[in-house]
């Protein structure tokens, strides 16, 4: 038999890294062994370095539609390819807000045309939850601002909506807003208004109001972390485990975000590092610089967060086994994804390269992203992504993306 693909290097397999090799058949896992087992293939990358199961990003905002001049579902998804993700999810608070199924059907539709890598999504809260079933039919779950609308903090359609839902439920905690929001970057105010106590108020409200595990976005201290333990999945972002308040002073607007930055990051990484917290998402949020400058909340994540995750595993803060649970095994379990997720025989071939001992420093300048800024530009990192494969296609390698507007897949459950 020949395979259309062979990949060896060192494979993390079942929780172990091994010296072998991977066919691949079809876009399918196919066989993994030595490489003396494996049969020849069409196309082969030979390899000395660390083969991981594909990355997923649970938690992106790829804009597109009438926010594209931040970013669209092309340069999106080929910053996801050039950072070593294979699948990402798309958050709803677009233009228009996706809060309908036709909304949604309608956002898969503009995306098909133009992204490079597997893509979901999620539904904002329905306008009308006799729709919910009909958006489980397309979406992977739904994403709830408890501070958006008095109906996404209200207890009972909170549980009717987690009720309904086929797949995740993620929330964005936060108690609603008694103040306007500061109209120029003061780390004091913000702090003030989007405090640790409101983030974790609302999560206690939400797991009060909910039957079934639910999970919550982008926990920013270590009680948020606490009180999701055995109740609800949880992520961390990168940029809440690695930079403090005071990171936010020195750095300026561009580190400006929601939830804000915190004190004693430290913690949370400790808690990260015990198994404690479930997912390592980007948040990645694009904008305008001049958006930016005016207080628009995030920055872009896809092409920052697998380096700055690998200088954590070099630094030994952070385990092997430990980061592929956070950002490929876990999100996939989460997701309902069982065909990603581990390196194994019959999954999706999808995979993550990486040169785990590569010196380099972020250079936000040469992102794929529209968004060419970072709080953490200018960082010097070990280990970056070396390639990246989809459904056995080799869609980066070396920092090259070899792609087409198109190529990528629409995710459903």
């Amino acid at each position: 038999m020949q395979a259309d693909l062979l990949v060896t290097g060192f494979l993390f397999h079942k929780g172990r890294v091994l010296e072998g090799g991977i066919a691949v058949v079809d876009g399918k896992i196919w066989k993994v062994g030595k490489e003396s087992t494996l049969p020849k293939a069409d196309q082969t990358l030979k390899t000395r370095k660390l083969v991981l199961p594909g990355l997923i990003d649970m938690h992106v905002h790829l804009r597109d539609m009438e926010l594209s001049h931040k970013e669209d579902y092309f340069t999106g998804t080929c910053a996801a390819v050039a950072g070593g993700f294979t699948t990402v999810v798309d958050m709803p608070n677009t233009v228009p807000y996706t809060d309908t199924a036709g909304k949604l059907k309608e956002k898969m539709e503009v995306a098909k045309g133009k992204i490079v890598c597997n893509v979901g999504f999620y539904c904002g809260f329905p306008r009308d939850l006799n729709e919910v079933d009909e958006i489980n039919r397309h979406a992977l779950g739904f994403k709830v601002y408890t501070y958006r609308s008095e109906e996404e903090w209200d207890p009972q359609s909170i549980a009717s909506l987690v009720e309904a839902s086929r797949g995740v439920v993620c929330f964005h905690c936060e108690t609603p807003a008694k103040k306007p929001e500061p109209s120029f970057f003061d780390v004091d105010a913000i702090s003030a208004l989007h405090t640790e106590n409101s983030e974790l108020e609302a999560i206690k409200h939400v797991l009060s109001s909910v039957k079934k595990s639910v999970h919550i976005c982008h926990v920013s201290t270590p009680a948020s972390v606490m009180v999701c333990s055995g109740r609800a999945t949880c992520e961390a972002t990168p940029h809440h485990l690695l930079l403090s308040k005071e990171d936010a002073r020195r750095i300026g607007v561009i580190a400006h975000v929601l939830p804000p930055l915190r004190n004693e990051p430290e913690r949370l990484l400790r808690l990260l590092s015990e198994g404690r917290i479930d997912v390592i998402a980007s948040d990645h949020a694009p904008h305008a610089l001049e958006e930016k400058e005016q207080l628009a909340p995030g920055f872009p994540g896809l092409e920052t967060t697998l380096p700055l995750m690998l200088t954590l595993v070099n630094d030994g803060f952070l385990s092997l086994r430990r980061l592929v649970s956070c950002l490929s095994s876990n999100p996939a379990r989460i997701l309902g994804l069982e065909n990603k997720g581990e390196v194994e025989e019959g999954k999706d071939a999808d995979l993550t390269i990486v040169d785990l001992k590569a010196e380099h420093v972020i250079d936000a300048s040469r992102f794929y992203s529209k968004a060419k800024f970072s709080p953490f530009d200018g960082r010097k990192c070990v280990g970056k992504p070396y390639a990246t494969i989809i459904g056995g296609e080799v869609r980066m390698e070396n920092g090259e993306l070899f792609v087409k507007k198109g190529c990528g897949s629409v995710v459903t459950p």
